[in-house]
C-alpha cells in the first residue's frame, strides 16, 4: 500500500540505494506485479466469522446423481408462508404516510378490497387528499383482478382524461 516514489524514498534512505520510481515500476512489473486499487472488504468480527462458519457447516448436503435434484429423496421441503412474518399496506404520499393496516388472512383480490375499505380513504384523509390522489400499485394479480378495477373504479378518485 505504497508508491513507487515511496518505495524509491525509502530505498534511498534505509539502503543508500538511489533508483528513480519508474525503475521501481519497472522492477515491480517484470516481478508480475501491477499497481492496483486496493478490495474494499467490510470487517467482520472474529465472533460473526464464526458464526457464519458454523451456519455454513450446518447446512445440510446430500450425494445424487446427476438429473435427480427434484426426486423426492433429494428435496428439503421448505414453508413458503407463516412463521412469523407479517404483512402490512401503507399509503405513501408526499406530505406523509398514513397509519399501517395489518392484514391477518392470506391474501387475495377480496382480502385487498377489504383492506382498501377499511384504509384507503382514511389514509387520504389523513393526509389532506381526499378526492385529489392518483392511487397507484403494481401488477400483482390482487391488484389487476375485475373485482379490484372495479372497486377502485367507483371509490378511487381518477386522473382528469381517464
Amino acid at each position: 500500500m505504497t508508491s513507487a516514489q515511496n518505495i524509491a524514498n525509502e530505498l534511498l534512505s534505509s539502503c543508500n540505494v538511489s533508483v528513480s520510481a519508474q525503475t521501481v515500476r519497472n522492477v515491480l512489473h517484470s516481478a508480475g506485479l501491477k499497481a492496483r486499487t486496493p478490495r474494499k472488504k467490510p470487517y467482520i468480527s472474529e465472533v460473526n466469522t464464526k458464526r457464519r462458519l458454523e451456519f455454513a457447516m450446518n447446512i445440510r448436503k446430500i450425494w445424487r446423481k446427476n438429473k435427480t435434484a427434484l426426486e423426492p429423496k433429494n428435496v428439503l421441503s421448505t414453508l413458503k408462508y407463516g412463521g412469523g412474518n407479517v404483512m402490512v399496506w401503507e399509503c405513501v404520499a408526499h406530505n406523509g404516510a398514513s397509519n399501517l393496516a395489518f392484514i391477518d388472512n392470506k391474501m387475495n383480490a377480496l382480502a385487498y378490497i377489504d383492506v382498501l375499505r377499511r384504509s384507503l380513504l382514511d389514509s387520504a384523509k389523513k393526509l389532506s387528499m381526499e378526492n385529489t390522489f392518483i392511487f397507484q400499485q403494481d401488477n400483482d394479480p390482487k391488484h389487476t383482478a375485475i373485482v379490484t378495477k372495479t372497486w377502485l373504479l367507483y371509490h378511487a378518485p381518477r386522473p382528469f382524461g381517464h
